[in-house]
């Protein structure tokens, strides 16, 4: 059963909510006018599922928030469909804002468009919050449209936000961009990522995923290439690179501004082999590469601007001459092992 619902509260206990009907969501919410009473669903309960099983890549939702309404969940969540949540028109999506629960999400994150129904931008205010070492998010962010494709304006997302601490994971899965005469879905970055201990996998090897921002606090990305759109900000503790990471470019002729990395003073990066590339890097901690067998090897491309206290770690294996900067002209201490050329 779907239940479709202009304001209700749902508490108890053990909360189950499943369906099989591929359109409508497991839960709905939704209005035809923003000057109406807003829908709000708020479920409270000490375990909840939401199921929608379906094999259709378009279908299956567990949480449907349309045109202005409001869904709020606060307890041990776990939601099970092939879209873990469908989102469009400035609706809203809060889940376990406490941070005092744990959250299980096995879908994707879409913002769909849909002519026929609403003609609605596909913008709306996602906002998910794992903690603990059982938390994780198995999915990606996408858009889809159904009936026509609109235009592009249509299709921006601004307020796509998750948070990972304390040992949760974001498997980050790959997904196959499709268009047919009526139908269309592609991936698309998601707007915040903030990390306080906490893991990315990156299971799309050759293009990876894309994030607006990112704040990180003892994070840890591997896999395939991390795409940074505007900008990774390196607050605190140990942030590892198993993976490339690439900032976009500065566009002059579409008004772009080059994507920004910044390390803390006192925070540390560790790249180990990967290639690092920002227009703009400011370092002030430390940076840890590795050149432990020749090539590849860790190194930096782009501005870079290293504080007083910067700091340059070498793991070094392999005895040569490494460009860690590339051409860059960088001042900064290097603590390295027995033998090195830099």
């Amino acid at each position: 059963e779907t239940f479709i619902l202009n304001e209700n509260l749902f508490k108890g206990k053990n909360i189950k909510i499943a369906t099989n009907a591929d359109e409508e969501g497991a839960i709905h919410a939704g209005n035809n006018n923003p000057a109406d009473d807003v829908a709000t669903v708020n479920i409270t309960g000490e375990n909840i599922v939401i199921d929608a099983p379906t094999k259709d890549v378009y279908q299956g939702i567990g949480i449907g928030a349309m045109s202005w309404g409001i869904v709020n969940i606060e307890g041990n969540t776990t939601i099970r469909a092939q879209n873990a949540i469908l989102a469009r028109g400035d609706a809203q999506v809060n889940i376990n804002k406490s941070g005092e629960n744990t959250v299980k999400m096995l879908g994707d994150i879409n913002f769909n468009y849909r002519e026929e129904k609403s003609d609605s931008p596909v913008n709306a205010t996602i906002d998910v919050n794992l903690v603990g070492e059982e938390s994780f998010w198995k999915g990606n962010t996408v858009v889809s449209w159904d009936d026509v494709k609109p235009d592009p304006e249509k299709l921006v997302v601004s307020n796509a936000k998750i948070t990972l601490k304390d040992g949760a994971v974001w498997n980050a899965t790959k997904i196959t961009d499709r268009e047919t005469a009526t139908k269309g879905l592609r991936q698309i970055a998601l707007n915040d990522l903030v990390i306080d201990g906490g893991t990315v996998n990156i299971q799309d090897t050759e293009r990876g995923i894309m994030v607006d921002r990112i704040v990180a606090n003892d994070a840890t990305f591997g896999g395939g290439m991390l795409n940074v759109n505007e900008s990774i900000a390196i607050e605190s503790g140990v942030t590892t690179f198993n993976g490339n990471v690439m900032g976009l470019a500065a566009d002059t002729e579409k008004d772009i501004a080059g994507a920004t990395l910044t390390l803390a003073n006192g925070a540390t990066m560790d790249i180990g082999t990967s290639t690092v590339k920002f227009d703009t890097m400011n370092i002030d901690g430390t940076v840890v590469a590795s050149v432990t067998n020749g090539r590849p090897y860790g190194h930096l491309y782009g501005d870079i601007t290293a504080g007083e206290d910067a700091l340059l770690k070498l793991n070094v294996g392999s005895v040569g001459t490494y460009k860690i900067f590339n051409d860059a002209d960088v001042n900064m201490k290097i603590d390295a092992g027995l033998a090195y050329v830099v």
